[in-house]
């Protein structure tokens, strides 16, 4: 199958959300990392795979990170997703 062509498969896509990633200064081109600076990069990639129409669920990673003071403000942000739908 080509790229961007559709098939007719039953797979259903899910996307891993990167919570450990919350509060760290994680390389991503910026003079400070946007995991440093935002707490609503989560939120705003359900958004964004949301927009698509090609995701189907998805899981967060990692367990042990919830009760980090930088994931719980994420996942507070994070749960206006499904809750203001």
């Amino acid at each position: 199958m080509e790229e961007g062509e559709k098939g007719n498969s039953n797979v259903k896509l899910h996307i891993g959300l990167g919570l450990y990633r919350t509060g760290k200064d994680i390389k991503d081109g910026n003079a400070v990392s946007e995991w440093l600076r935002y707490n609503d990069i989560l939120l705003r990639q359900v958004k964004a795979a949301r927009e698509t129409g090609e995701v189907s669920g998805f899981g967060i990673f990692a367990y042990q990170n919830f009760r980090e003071a930088p994931a719980i403000l994420e996942l507070n942000n994070l749960q206006t997703a499904f809750t203001n739908q």
